[in-house]
């Protein structure tokens, strides 16, 4: 049976991940965040909206039960992907009639060399991961597909990951697998995403700490690199 997915990407995912505290507890960051921006992510994929709340207890309930994949260390932690796909048997480009939701664990260590005492970002503004009124914004499978090609280029120049740019003025959007943040001198840059930066949960989060202490040190903008 040849399904949607494989023609036109109606696939869509979400990235979580359970710690195992000192006290030997297991703990999930703000999952409800992520439940959230997964069905933002299905609204705009056209895929069927799902119970978040539902959803989140079956993987409650998951992590439960396989707790011995949860490492006991500080530097690993069980990843959680919450998948999305759209099942519709047919070659027609239109709203999936069926999906199917499923969810992926796997151990997961630090992403980069823990050796390192800093990471090297490749910039080349030829390369777009999005643009405005586009999907960047969302967990879609096509976004991380279409990034290979410049990763590997960045690989090839000794950087671990690509900064991502946008538009004529080499707008700065995101970096790769990560947040990035930046210190700044001014309060020059461009304000909204429109459609090209994913939410980052833990961005977010700092932005709530910094409102709630009322200190005007955090800002999420869109500034420049200059060459």
């Amino acid at each position: 049976m040849i399904f949607f997915i494989y023609k036109f990407l109606g696939h869509l995912f979400e990235g979580m991940k359970a710690y195992r505290g000192d006290d030997n507890r297991l703990r999930l960051f703000r999952p409800m965040l992520n439940m959230n921006r997964m069905a933002n992510s299905s609204k705009r994929a056209c895929l069927p909206a799902f119970d978040q709340s539902e959803l989140l207890e079956c993987i409650r309930r998951l992590v439960e039960i396989d707790e011995e994949w949860v490492p006991h260390s500080n530097s690993a932690s069980l990843y959680i992907r919450p998948t999305f796909i759209s099942t519709e048997p047919s070659l027609g480009v239109k709203k999936p009639s069926s999906a199917l939701l499923y969810v992926i664990l796997s151990q997961a260590g630090s992403y980069f060399n823990n050796e390192a005492e800093a990471l090297s970002l490749w910039a080349d503004p030829k390369y777009t991961r999005a643009w405005k009124g586009g999907t960047g914004d969302c967990k879609m499978g096509g976004n991380y597909g279409c990034a290979l090609f410049a990763q590997y280029e960045a690989v090839d120049y000794g950087c671990q990951q690509v900064l991502w740019l946008y538009g004529e003025d080499h707008q700065i959007t995101e970096a790769g697998t990560m947040n990035i943040f930046l210190h700044w001198i001014n309060e020059d840059g461009g304000d909204g995403r429109w459609g090209c930066i994913i939410v980052f949960i833990l961005a977010m989060q700092l932005l709530v700490i910094e409102h709630v202490l009322n200190e005007k040190h955090l800002f999420e903008h869109f500034t420049n690199v200059t060459s």
